[in-house]
């Protein structure tokens, strides 16, 4: 069974997130902050990124025709392929943990993917932050925001 966060040897994520970064246009991906496919850990561990006869750069330009079909809007594309590239860059997210505390919370080891994130979903980078390394228990009076480990971090990604 195939699921984003993680790939066996040999196999590849979902195509659509290869046909994103093989078809886009240069200025979206450069306004998307794409890069290449070996740089999204939710796609480099199969370590087949490429596959000899797949056509990313054509099967994503018939994607492409394939919604305007369906009257997607250019803003409606736009919003899916920010959505697509905010799963990647989440996948690039790191952690670390504070070894002053017992249960060791988790941390973000760098802003910069979170503030990619942030930007391509339209949402704040602190509210983010912290639902990414925090458990919300929502009750009639509050939100309660407990700290995850590291791996719950990972899990909640």
């Amino acid at each position: 069974m195939n699921c984003v966060p993680c790939q066996a040897h040999g196999e590849r994520n979902y195509h659509v997130f290869y046909e994103l970064l093989a078809g886009l246009p240069a200025e979206q991906k450069e306004k998307m902050y794409l890069q290449e496919a070996e740089s999204y850990f939710y796609l480099n561990q199969g370590r087949a990124c490429d596959i000899l006869g797949k056509e990313d750069r054509q099967d994503f330009l018939d994607l492409v025709q394939a919604l305007e079909g369906i009257s997607l809007s250019d803003d409606q594309l736009t919003s899916t392929w920010a959505v697509l590239a905010a799963v990647l860059q989440l996948g690039n997210i790191c952690f670390t943990s504070s070894e002053k505390e017992s249960y060791e919370p988790a941390a973000v080891a760098s802003d910069t993917e979170i503030q990619i994130v942030a930007n391509l979903l339209r949402v704040s980078a602190d509210l983010l932050r912290s639902v990414i390394t925090h458990r919300v228990t929502v009750t009639s009076y509050d939100h309660i925001f407990t700290p995850l480990s590291v791996e719950g971090a990972i899990n909640a990604r």
